[in-house]
């Protein structure tokens, strides 16, 4: 379901729910520490903004209780998963030719490859 969320358009991610009063996808995922949570979380972040503010949050999603429970699945800190697909998705937009659709399978295939 992620997958064809993003492959509709990476930054709409950032949208969803806003109007609804519900939370965006990665602030729900974080609300709640799982295995299953944590690998959305991380598949979302190659294109949510994992530093969203204002009417689309409720609160800083950094402070969610996923997110600060995060090393357990993935032995980082939340900082760290960002920074790491910051740079992931940085190394993608240099190569520079990709569709939407396209870039969301290789984030598919680097997420699954962790």
């Amino acid at each position: 379901m992620a997958r064809c969320l993003l492959r509709a358009d990476v930054s709409m991610v950032n949208n969803l729910g806003a109007h609804g009063g519900f939370s965006p996808p990665l602030q729900y995922a974080a609300q709640k520490s799982s295995p299953e949570a944590a690998e959305l979380m991380r598949f979302l972040l190659c294109g949510a903004d994992p530093d969203l503010k204002g009417k689309n949050a409720y609160q800083n999603i950094r402070g969610e209780r996923g997110a600060k429970e995060i090393s357990k699945y993935f032995s980082i800190s939340w900082d760290e998963l960002v920074a790491k697909s910051q740079r992931e998705r940085q190394e993608v937009l240099a190569r520079g030719g990709l569709s939407n659709a396209e870039m969301v399978d290789l984030f598919a295939n680097m997420a699954a490859t962790r």
